[in-house]
């Protein structure tokens, strides 16, 4: 008993600086008496080893009661070195977020589904270097305390080393080593071309804003020092290494001189001088091409714009004629009206036979008017109709792309089909490399093609399970998307899309944006030229939903895919020979893999042509691009 209370004396001493009086001793002996009399109900366990995890990932510190019991009532500190430094905070069902560090906030969660069993797990994302060290797992309940600590080691591997020859020096070199993004500070060694290991001549360590480490360290290379020379850094927590070699020759230490240094300088600035005149050439004659390109268009559109004036010329003319018509009738009409007052007194008989013919001839006016009037909408249905058309041949080119699935993205529980050309969420994950390339958490995968330039469009049927449960998301993204964790769903994040999640079919926008109805087909509409994403109803052509323009600066955009439930697949439609299943995927019509396409190869738009886009004219301007 003495010895627990001079080491929780101790401990409390470090933690909280406590005096050394006499008195104080007395009271914080007494406050650990207490404490130890009531921890005797339950003890708290940690892992009992160090957890090491890497920079931007996500850790879950293990703590647990022993015995086993709801500790949902109990109050849970999760701290660091002192008491006050508090990481998560719960209390009484709650968590309390009033003292947490500035530096944990938004990042901490404490594992609710374990409290009833007595599992106090803290999960941390996105993990920073300063994350790395020593957390304190405290649990109170009434009188009843006890703690447990977990040592977290946070590390990350860095760049690849780069050499360099930084000057030249009584016939010896001297060798630059820089490499970046380590941690913790990394080791360096220099192998020389015998594979004995040098000492360096200096070294230098820095840290970034994220808290990484970046390296540079010197040798000097001697006249004797032919061969493969190389550098070093090694991760001693990870017993990762990153190596790279330079290989000097002998005739550079007898033929190097500082004259020829200033040559080799001069030549180079000559090389890259030439590079950019020629870019820069090749960029001017590139942009003069585009530009005739846009003249062209812009003459085929004032000859088309010339044609629709010569056709609304002959519209007026003819209708001048049939305004001089009506007013010879009309005079005709008035000559006969008058001989008809002439003679109303002689044929005051024929009153009754004259009024019937005025009702029929006001009646046919009528007729005329009738007639006039459904002239005037079937004009304005045939100018909605060239609108309509004009937008969708800007929306959709006439070969529409051959897309497929690329599986080196594809998540592991992901299924593709043989051919590509759809894809299914899987009962268990698959053996798969976890390459760079593929997605680790969401079960996403991308298309093969990537674009840069143009427009192009590709039709996707969803198959299964389309609304109620589903998860599945159709889109673009770009080649740098962030493909490991959780990324960023929206166009910041480098992702254009439509979702059906939870019972909602919106867009992937910083506010979604809710849809309808459901499609069970659509096209997918990429015009890099003008930063547009657009979707369409393929069955009804009705537009579902257009980004506002965006920027992508030359970038690859690819399709993007993402299947969340095993009731739901997504295939790729073929518009001229209908869509490519396998046969593995059961359908709806077991005789054929999937529907052949009912639609035409561009779906027709929604019949309001002023709720586009952009108009006609943008349309046509863009056509070429």
């Amino acid at each position: 008993m003495k010895q627990f209370c001079a080491l929780k004396l101790d401990k409390l001493r470090m933690q909280m600086w406590l005096p050394a009086s006499p008195g104080g001793l007395l009271s914080y002996l007494v406050t650990l008496h207490v404490l130890r009399l009531g921890s005797a109900d339950f003890s708290v366990v940690g892992p009992g080893h160090p957890l090491r995890v890497a920079v931007g990932r996500y850790i879950v510190l293990p703590c647990h009661l022993s015995p086993s019991m709801d500790a949902r009532s109990f109050e849970v500190r999760w701290i660091r070195h002192r008491v006050s430094e508090i990481v998560h905070h719960y209390r009484n069902g709650k968590d309390l977020y009033g003292d947490q560090m500035e530096e944990y906030v938004g990042r901490t969660e404490l594992v609710r589904h374990g409290l009833s069993s007595g599992r106090l797990d803290l999960r941390i994302s996105w993990l920073r270097p300063s994350d790395d060290g020593q957390y304190i797992c405290t649990v109170r309940d009434g009188s009843s305390y006890g703690e447990a600590t977990v040592d977290l080691e946070v590390s990350a591997t860095g760049s690849v080393p780069q050499l360099s020859l930084e000057a030249y020096e009584n016939g010896s070199i001297r060798v630059v080593c820089r490499s970046a993004g380590w941690y913790p500070q990394p080791e360096v060694q220099w192998k020389d071309p015998d594979g004995q290991h040098l000492p360096s001549v200096s070294q230098r360590h820095s840290s970034d804003a994220r808290g990484l480490f970046d390296i540079e360290d010197v040798i000097i290379v001697t006249r004797n020092g032919d061969g493969n020379w190389s550098c070093v850094v090694r991760n001693s927590r990870l017993n990762q290494e990153q190596e790279t070699s330079l290989h000097i020759s002998a005739p550079f230490f007898h033929n190097a001189h500082p004259w020829m240094v200033g040559v080799g300088v001069l030549l180079a600035l000559s090389v890259v001088f030439l590079g950019l005149g020629a870019y820069l050439w090749r960029r001017k004659v590139l942009q003069s091409r585009e530009l005739g390109e846009q003249a062209a268009l812009l003459e085929e559109r004032a000859a088309e714009l010339e044609e629709r004036a010569a056709e609304l010329g002959k519209r007026d003319s003819a209708l001048g004629r049939r305004d001089e018509e009506l007013e010879e009738r009309a005079a005709a009409l008035g000559e006969q009206a008058a001989l008809l007052e002439e003679r109303a007194a002689e044929l005051g008989k024929r009153d009754s036979a004259l009024g019937r013919r005025d009702e029929e001839l006001e009646e046919r006016a009528a007729a005329l008017e009738e007639r006039a009037a459904e002239l005037g909408r079937r004009d304005e249905e045939l100018g909605k109709r060239d609108a309509e058309m004009a937008w969708r041949k800007f929306l959709l080119p006439h070969n529409p792309d051959m897309v497929t699935l690329d599986p080196d993205s594809a998540h592991s529980r992901l299924v593709l089909s043989a051919d590509g050309r759809s894809v299914r969420r899987g009962r268990a994950r698959q053996d798969l490399p976890d390459t760079p390339e593929r997605f680790d958490t969401r079960c996403c995968v991308l298309g093969q093609e990537g674009f840069r330039e143009g427009r192009h469009c590709w039709e996707v049927e969803v198959k299964g399970e389309v609304g109620g449960d589903s998860w599945w998301a159709v889109g673009v993204a770009r080649e740098s998307a962030y493909r490991k964790g959780y990324p960023d769903l929206s166009p910041e994040g480098g992702i254009w899309a439509v979702c059906h999640w939870k019972g909602q079919f919106v867009s992937l926008t910083s506010s979604p944006t809710s849809l309808s109805p459901i499609p069970r087909r659509l096209w997918v509409c990429l015009d890099c030229t003008q930063g547009l994403v657009t979707f369409i109803d393929a069955e009804s052509g009705v537009e579902i939903f257009t980004f506002p323009p965006a920027s992508f600066n030359a970038e690859i955009i690819r399709p993007w895919f993402w299947v969340g439930t095993e009731e739901t697949e997504l295939c790729l439609r073929d518009s001229i020979s209908g869509t490519l299943c396998p046969p593995s995927i059961p359908t709806s019509a077991p005789d054929s893999p999937c529907p052949a396409a009912d639609t035409a190869r561009s779906p027709l738009l929604h019949p309001a042509g002023a709720h586009v886009p952009l108009c006609p004219a943008q349309a046509q301007g863009a056509g070429g691009q």
